[in-house]
C-alpha cells in the first residue's frame, strides 16, 4: 500500500471565537454584543427590546433553538455573529426538554424537576444537551465563520477554602454547576463584565470606602480570580474596557502563546489549587522560569490537569 502525503501546518490558526460573557445587571453586555460584526440576536431572555438589533423569533422549545443555527448553518443571510443572550433561560428551556422527553425516571415514577431523576442524572441530561448545543456552534463557527458569543447574569456564590480554612465570594455564571463545565470546555473565553471600584483604606488597613472609579468604568476580567470566573485561550489582557474596538484589539493582537499569557492563566490557576503545598511550588516555579515560555507551558498544563481532576 502506497504512502499517502499530509500536509503538516503550523502557526496560530485566526478564526471566530465562541466567547461567553457574564457579569452584573445592567452592565451592558447585549449593547456590547450589538457591536460585533453584523450580528443577529437568540432573544431568548426578550431583554433586548431597547436596542436596534436583528432578532430571530422569540423561541420557547429547545429543538426552536436548533432549528435557528440550522438555519444559519445553511440559509442565505450575511450574519457574521451569533448572538444567544440569556444563558439560565436556555438552560430552564433545556430542562423543559428534558422533563418531556424523559416523563418519569428509570423506575416509572413520574418526574416533575430535573433533580427528580437521582443522583444527578437529569443535571448530566441537560450537560448532554449543552454539549449538543456547543457542537452545532462549532459546526456554524467552522462553515460559515460566523462568531458566537453567549451572554448570562451572575451570581454570587461562597465557595469554602478546605486548605486555609475561611470562605470567599464569587461571581459565577447563574446556571448550575454541571451546566457551567460544559460552557467553560467549550468556550474560547469566558469574561466577567463589571465596574471598577476604587478601595480606599486607612493607615491600619480598614476600609474606609469603595467608591466606582471613573463614575463606575466599566471593565471586562479574561482570567480568574478568586472574586470572579473567568478564563481565555486569546492571550487577552488581564482587563479590559468593556468596548469592543479595545477588545477586538486586544483579540487580534493576543499571542496566547507568549510569556505574559502564559503566567497570567498560570496565576489563575495557581488560586484554585487546593493544598497550600503545591501553590507554594508552583508560586516557586513561576519566578524561576521568567521568560520560558516551554517551562511556562508545562507548568500550565500540569496545574490545568490537577484543577480539572478536581472539578470532575
Amino acid at each position: 500500500m502506497s504512502e499517502t502525503a499530509l500536509q503538516i501546518t503550523s502557526g496560530v490558526i485566526k478564526e471566530p471565537n465562541i466567547l461567553m460573557i457574564h457579569g452584573v445587571p445592567k452592565i451592558g453586555k447585549s449593547f456590547f454584543a450589538g457591536q460585533f460584526p453584523n450580528p443577529v440576536f437568540d432573544d431568548i431572555e426578550r431583554g433586548t427590546k431597547h436596542l436596534n438589533v436583528n432578532r430571530l423569533p422569540f423561541i420557547e422549545k429547545y429543538p426552536e433553538v436548533l432549528a435557528h443555527v440550522e438555519y444559519l448553518r445553511n440559509g442565505k443571510h450575511d450574519f457574521k455573529t451569533y448572538v444567544l443572550d440569556g444563558v439560565e433561560k436556555l438552560e430552564a428551556v433545556m430542562d423543559q426538554h428534558i422533563l418531556s422527553e424523559r416523563p418519569t425516571d428509570e423506575k416509572g415514577r413520574e418526574v416533575k424537576h430535573v433533580q427528580d431523576y437521582g443522583w444527578g442524572k437529569g443535571f448530566d441530561y441537560v450537560a448532554e444537551l449543552w454539549d449538543q448545543f456547543f457542537d452545532r456552534l462549532k459546526d456554524l463557527k467552522a462553515n460559515r465563520e460566523m462568531g458566537c458569543l453567549l451572554l448570562g447574569h451572575s451570581e454570587i456564590k461562597t465557595e469554602e477554602d478546605i486548605v486555609a480554612g475561611g470562605s470567599y465570594k464569587q461571581f459565577v455564571l447563574q446556571v448550575r454547576k454541571a451546566s457551567a463545565k460544559v460552557i467553560r470546555y467549550h468556550s474560547d473565553a469566558i469574561l466577567f463584565a463589571t465596574r471598577e471600584v476604587l478601595i480606599e483604606k486607612d493607615k491600619h488597613g480598614k476600609v474606609k470606602s469603595a467608591n466606582l472609579n471613573n463614575s463606575g468604568k466599566r471593565i471586562l476580567y479574561t482570567e480568574y480570580s478568586p472574586q470572579w470566573d473567568a478564563g481565555n485561550r486569546l492571550g487577552l489582557p488581564f482587563k479590559l474596557r468593556l468596548d469592543f474596538e479595545e477588545f477586538k484589539a486586544a483579540a487580534e493582537n493576543g499571542d496566547p502563546e507568549s510569556a505574559d499569557a502564559i503566567k497570567q492563566a498560570i496565576e489563575g490557576l495557581i488560586t484554585r489549587i487546593e493544598k497550600e503545598a503545591t501553590r507554594d511550588k508552583a508560586l516557586k516555579r513561576l519566578e524561576e522560569y521568567g521568560t520560558d515560555t516551554q517551562k511556562l507551558k508545562r507548568l500550565r498544563d500540569h496545574l490545568l490537569t490537577i484543577v480539572e481532576e478536581r472539578e470532575k
